[in-house]
């Protein structure tokens, strides 16, 4: 039940940023979608990363860059794909450069400070918890970590809740 309370407070940051009418059409559509059948409930750190994907748009969307920078590098984490979330702001960040085209170094960095300090708490989150984790299991845990996700994907080559571009068109709908 540790991931309701996790979904709990995105909700709550969620109806901070967004409003209480989007964040509940959020959460309904989360708890509906079909890869989450039997998931949102009665397991323990399986929707973290959700959790966090979404507090981190939220704190992005309330001029949190840092903090939604923090929420992502933990998502990173525990599921890479969330990494995605830092490529729209820095496209955005990108175009305001290209239409400004600042002259100089602090004029650069005054435009991407929100971007940079995006990156910044989602590299630092990122160090710590790999850094922790490496302390704690040894470096030698990172070819065991390696040799499991192989393992992994050469099993379950295709299903319903197997995502990702390598999986795309190998889905099986018929379960």
């Amino acid at each position: 039940y540790l991931d309701m309370v996790l979904l709990l407070g995105a909700f709550l940051l969620s109806i901070r940023a967004y409003g209480f009418a989007r964040s509940s059409l959020v959460l309904a559509m989360f708890a509906l979608w079909y890869g989450n059948e039997n998931r949102v409930f009665g397991q323990v750190w399986i929707l973290d990363w959700f959790a966090a994907s979404w507090a981190a748009m939220s704190s992005w969307r309330l001029k949190r860059p840092g903090t939604a920078g923090a929420f992502i590098g933990y998502a990173v984490c525990v599921r890479v794909f969330p990494g995605v979330l830092l490529i729209g702001p820095v496209l955005l960040a990108m175009k305001r450069w290209w239409q400004e085209r600042p002259l100089g170094r602090t004029e650069l960095i005054a435009l991407w400070r929100p971007e940079l300090r995006l990156i910044a708490g989602a590299v630092l989150v990122v160090f710590v918890l790999v850094a922790g984790s490496t302390l704690r299991y040894g470096p030698e845990s990172w070819a065991g970590f390696a040799d499991n996700i192989s393992a992994h994907n050469s099993s379950h080559k295709a299903g319903m809740r197997r995502f990702g571009l390598e999986h795309l068109f190998m889905l099986d709908f018929k379960d």
